[in-house]
């Protein structure tokens, strides 16, 4: 049934966490060997499973039952103070047998834990009654609160009566001119509807994804209901399967919908005889709105009749979930974006406004728009405040539900937060903890992947073993899992998630009142049953926050979020004795709070923590108690300038996984490091005081991930080979001694990632290069190559490249001074089919280039400090097989810095059929000219190539149609811009010539009119002639920039000079300016900003004269006049009154 499909409750997966505490041997032993009553222990997981039993419907009945929610509260903080107990018992019984362990042999005869009188047994036994007693009255209020066993809502109440039990879909659309936003996701739909081939199977699926609310069946109704598809299909049906995903129930559905006649008694085979009968020779279209169901067996099920239809057949599912679409087998996965907020506006107006006068709504026009703001472009959303508010009329009704939280909202005048919990129901029960622990994070907050892990980790929260996976690895697919569902989005910035404001005000509304957010200064009352707080305040608040830190006593989790402003600590407080009252501390972040300067001796208080982030704070060491920190598993130290060592005694911290130094001043590190069972994670990037790893580095045989690049060291320790699960190695340091070790790397058959190899000049017998056996390192995609530069046996140095040959699923080669004639022999297209990114650079000796040409995937390159290149000739393009395209698939084209480079030979036939960009700089002797024929070319820049035989530009015989942007400077031979520019430049946008002294012409109509944005700097010949370039018919050029001397002009620009739908007009090292022209700037009357950069002459700017468009006027670099008259206080700062940004720099 529908309920049997909603995920587990929320506190499961908690209480899953105690009954593994309970069944620990540690914990019983140490009850048995204390003496204490372990009976305790038996009742309490008796109490905690029969309250477990009620948790599914007390889940349910939350919503509508504010007394049942009540009660879910209490047991949400009895449950978080059973945790916390039982993981203090266990800590205590961790340390104790730690400390054995360092005791003599002689006292280690007296047992593990017996020998001494432990103040923490006399009241463990008391604490526990306790809580017992207090769960017990739970248990007894259970029973009065009707709350029953198994998975709740079988009544049919709360949020699952409300939302599970919704009316289903049809494919009838109410009106579809008060749909707004969509025309454009319609017709891609429709375009993959009347496609004939989708995939080459009978059947096709679409699957349109996204989150709840954002228009997934209304689109899927649009494109049902088009004339186009109704004629292309003979067969249409339209099925809501929603939560219920019952093979045969569905069947029938479709069966029925066919308008085929049916008992009602029919099974399964019988009812797909059925459909497939109807099927034969008809072209279908079923749609399958809001499919939840994840099970790939009754998918398969489902579709055999559809797999004996006609070609073209098609099938659109709806879902909020990727991997129902992967599942469902789409042949395209279509991902439905937010609306834009021109659109969620006039969908809004569409629900407020609706038969109102516009007199009368004028004045909420502007409450309303942040209103849409606020929904983030979620339809459902903005069509329920704009249903809500059609029905209010004052500014201050529509204040209060602008102002208002929307989880606060009651149900019964919103479908936002219902909709949304349908899907965190869906989720299984640790994934709903996850989720909920990202209430913490503000709104817009960008969520880094591996701190979000490891905390999740420090909660407990990844503890469910799943086969071999190790904690990143459940990390990323819990991740993976909420970005599936839409409860988190991949960022723009790598490994970066963000959520939807909606999505956070769902999580916050799950957390309620066990977390708490001081956003903006505001400092609220602090609940004493906070036990997650994060802070992204001003350091005004920091005090009094600090202060009411004493109110949460049972807090588990504090982050500071604020970075360029941090919270303040006073110097004379000593961090550690600050937060050691909170004892049950497990996620401490005081990251970029500047003043963190230590941590004080009573650090080992704070038993339970298990993160612990001083990134980027001032701190210069750890004290000795950090390592009775037996709990502890990450360790953050990144950024740390001022730290300098580690505590000897780290090897206690036997639960450490990730250690990260990375930025710190730390030189050495102790060798008790190395006894560390546990460490997974060593980060120790840019330390660059770090000169060497310890030798007994081998013993961390766990370890999984060691970061040293961008540091000092000079060879790596012995044995490294027996690291035999090390994955990520960014870098290996060829020492002068032991034979280069490159048998240990050898070894290291799991590296994947990236691999830098340097000092490779230290190899003296190249025969050890094969024995890294790179080419079996099948999981590295990146392989960058490093020697000094100073070898000058330039033989020895060919054989090792030769002995490095990399596995054939390399993707990205970097080699870097290299030192012999020539290049390897397995740099061509047999041995790396896969490269898509190569970098040759300083390879001072090599006279010719590798045959990059017949590498098929290669897609970038780049070509610096090849001194000994004079020639790029056919063996670039692969001079024993010109069969087929050179370059099929390269995109940038990258070449700098090649001195004695004089001529680079062209093909006749076609190459370069994909490339994209161009960029030629500093190549003094190039005298030959580009490519001709480059029909993708988007970008070009040539910079510095004094020689080049390069007159007028563009050519004839230069065939790029597709180009966008042109960047030519240092160009001495260029004279002039071609007549024919418009034509052979149809799509050029940006135009920037610099340095051309003899460049003087251009075309007699002007400059292109594609032109968005010119720079002109350093050309004195073609300034003479710039009423003839024809800016004013420019009608898309929004950014001018102009840098010359101005010989013979003293006032610039001339009237009708520049298009009056200008926006950004640059003034850059236009050394003999010495005014404005008012009647050339006046008429811009589109111009928002004006930038003067080193202008030393430039008297004054034109009073009244500047456009009133005018929103930002930057006056910087040499410009004395200008700074003396508008500087803050300046005479003629008055002028600029109108402007509302001006910087004077």
């Amino acid at each position: 049934m529908a309920a049997e499909l909603v995920g587990g409750s929320f506190l499961s997966a908690a209480l899953e966490v105690a009954f593994k505490r309970l069944a620990s041997s540690d914990l019983t032993n140490y009850f048995q060997s204390r003496k204490l009553k372990d009976t305790l222990l038996k009742k309490l997981q008796i109490t905690l499973i029969s309250l477990n039993q009620v948790l599914d419907d007390t889940e349910a009945k939350q919503y509508t039952k504010p007394n049942v929610k009540k009660w879910l509260h209490e047991l949400k903080h009895a449950v978080y103070l059973a945790d916390d107990l039982l993981d203090e018992i266990v800590t205590e019984a961790t340390r104790l047998k730690i400390e054995a362990q360092n005791q003599t042999a002689t006292s280690k005869v007296l047992g593990l834990f017996t020998g001494f009188i432990n103040p923490f047994d006399k009241q463990i036994e008391s604490r526990v009654q306790q809580l017992l007693d207090d769960l017990e009255f739970l248990v007894k209020q259970k029973d009065v609160l009707g709350l029953k066993e198994g998975s709740g809502s079988g009544s049919g109440v709360g949020l699952l009566g409300k939302v599970l039990n919704r009316l289903p879909t049809t494919s009838l659309v109410a009106d579809e001119s008060s749909i707004y936003g969509r025309d454009g996701d319609k017709e891609k739909i429709i375009e993959l509807l009347l496609d004939e081939d989708l995939s080459g199977n009978p059947l096709s699926v679409i699957s349109i994804v996204g989150m709840g609310g954002l228009g997934k069946t209304t689109l899927a109704q649009l494109v049902y209901n088009n004339a186009r598809v109704e004629n292309h299909f003979q067969l249409k049906a339209w099925v809501c399967i929603s939560e219920e995903f019952d093979v045969v129930r569905v069947t029938r559905t479709i069966v029925s919908a066919l308008g085929c006649f049916i008992t009602g008694y029919e099974d399964l085979n019988q009812l797909q005889m059925i459909l497939k009968e109807k099927l034969a020779g008809k072209k279908l279209l079923l749609v399958l709105d809001d499919i939840w169901n994840e099970s790939q067996s009754d998918w398969e099920a489902m579709q055999v009749p559809f797999l004996f239809g006609t070609l073209g057949s098609k099938i659109i599912v709806t879902t909020r979930s990727e991997k129902v679409a992967l599942v469902v087998g789409s042949s395209r996965v279509y991902q439905m974006a937010l609306l834009n907020e021109e659109d969620g506006w006039k969908l809004f107006a569409e629900y407020a406004f609706r038969n109102k006068d516009d007199r009368m709504w004028t004045n909420l026009e502007s409450i309303g728009k942040k209103t849409v703001e606020k929904c983030k472009g979620l339809p459902l959303a903005i069509k329920t405040l704009g249903g809500l508010l059609h029905t209010k009329s004052s500014e201050k009704q529509w204040n209060e539900i602008l102002n208002s939280e929307i989880w606060q909202l009651p149900d019964d005048e919103s479908d936002i937060m219902p909709a949304l919990r349908l899907s965190y129901h869906y989720l299984s029960s640790n994934l709903k903890r996850c989720f909920a622990f990202c209430s913490i994070f503000p709104k817009d907050f960008e969520i880094e992947k591996d701190p979000l892990i490891h905390m999740w980790m420090a909660e407990d929260l990844l503890h469910f073993n799943q086969g071999n996976k190790n904690v990143e690895e459940m990390g990323s697919q819990i991740l993976d899992e909420l970005e599936s569902r839409s409860f988190l989005q991949k960022s723009t910035i790598h490994n970066r998630y963000i959520m939807h404001d909606l999505v956070n005000d769902l999580a916050k509304s799950i957390s309620e009142e066990f977390c708490q957010r001081i956003e903006g200064g505001k400092v609220q009352y602090i609940h004493e049953k906070i036990r997650y707080l994060s802070y992204s305040a001003s350091p005004d608040s920091s005090e009094i926050l600090l202060e009411r830190f004493h109110e949460c006593k049972q807090l588990r989790c504090f982050v500071s979020l604020t970075r360029g402003l941090p919270f303040s600590i006073k110097e004379d407080k000593d961090v550690g004795e600050m937060l050691s009252k909170f004892k049950y501390l497990r996620i401490l972040s005081l990251r970029s709070v500047e003043t963190t300067t230590k941590l004080g001796v009573r650090m080992n208080n704070s038993k339970h923590l298990r993160y612990l982030d001083l990134s980027d704070t001032r701190i210069e060491k750890l004290p000795g108690s950090t390592c009775r920190m037996y709990n502890l598993q990450t360790l953050k130290l990144c950024g740390c300038t001022q730290f300098v060592e580690l505590p000897p005694d780290l090897d206690k911290l036997t639960n450490l996984h990730h250690l990260d130094l990375s930025k710190t001043k730390i030189s050495r590190l102790p060798c008790s490091l190395c006894k560390l069972p546990n460490l997974q994670t060593l980060k120790l990037q840019a330390c660059q005081s770090l000169v060497e790893l310890p030798p007994g580095l081998h013993n961390l045989i766990n370890l999984q991930h060691l970061d040293i690049s961008w540091t000092s060291i000079r060879e790596m320790p012995n044995n490294m080979g027996r690291l035999k699960h090390l994955q990520i190695l960014t870098s290996f340091y060829v020492g002068k001694h032991n034979g280069s070790n490159l048998e240990e790397l050898g070894k290291l058959v799991n590296l994947r990632g990236s691999l830098e190899i340097s000092k490779l000049e230290n190899i003296n017998d190249p025969t050890y290069a094969r024995e890294a056996y790179m080419n079996n390192k099948k999981y590295l995609y990146k392989l960058d190559l490093r020697w000094s530069g100073n070898n000058e046996d330039s033989q020895n140095e060919r054989f090792t490249l030769e002995g490095l040959q990399p596995h054939v699923n390399l993707k990205e080669l970097a080699i870097r001074n290299y030192g012999g004639t020539r290049f390897a022999d397995w740099f061509g297209a047999p041995y790396l089919p896969n490269l898509v990114s190569v970098v040759l650079r300083a390879c001072k000796y090599c006279f010719c280039l590798p045959p990059l040409g017949q590498l098929p995937s290669l897609k970038s390159v780049h070509i610096s400090k090849l001194e000994g290149i004079k020639k790029i000739g056919l063996e670039f393009y692969g001079n024993n097989n010109l069969s087929c395209v050179p370059f099929p698939s390269l995109e940038n084209l990258f070449i700098a810095e090649m001195l004695e480079w004089e001529e680079w030979m062209h093909l006749q036939g076609e190459c370069f059929p994909c490339l994209k960009e161009i960029v030629i700089r500093n190549c003094p002797r190039l005298r030959k000219s580009l490519p001709p024929c480059l029909p993708c070319l988007e970008k070009l820049e040539i910079e510095q190539c004094g020689d080049l035989e390069l007159e007028s530009f563009p050519t004839k015989s230069f065939n790029t149609p597709k180009l966008e942007s042109i960047y030519l400077s240092g160009l001495p031979h260029l004279k002039s811009l071609h007549e024919e520019m418009h034509t052979l430049l149809p799509y050029v946008q940006s135009l920037f010539l610099s340095r051309c002294s003899q460049l003087q012409s251009i075309p007699q109509n002007g400059l292109p009119l594609s032109l968005v944005q010119v720079q002109m700097h350093d050309c004195p010949k073609l300034i003479t002639s710039r009423m003839n370039w024809g800016l004013h018919r420019l009608h898309s050029l929004q950014d001018f920039s102009i840098g010359e001397n101005f010989e013979n002009t003293e006032s610039f620009p001339e009237e009708g000079l520049l298009p009056p739908n200008l926006k950004i007009l640059r003034f850059v090292g236009c050394s003999n300016l010495v005014k404005l022209n008012g009647s050339g700037l006046l008429p811009l009357t589109s111009l928002q900003c004006l930038i003067i950069h080193n202008c030393p002459n430039l008297q004054c700017l034109p009073e009244g004269s500047l456009p009133r468009s005018l929103s930002y006027l930057i006056i910087n670099g040499n410009c004395p006049f200008l700074r003396q008259q508008y500087q803050k206080n300046g005479q003629e700062r008055h002028t600029t009154s109108h402007i509302p940004w001006v910087c004077i720099s």
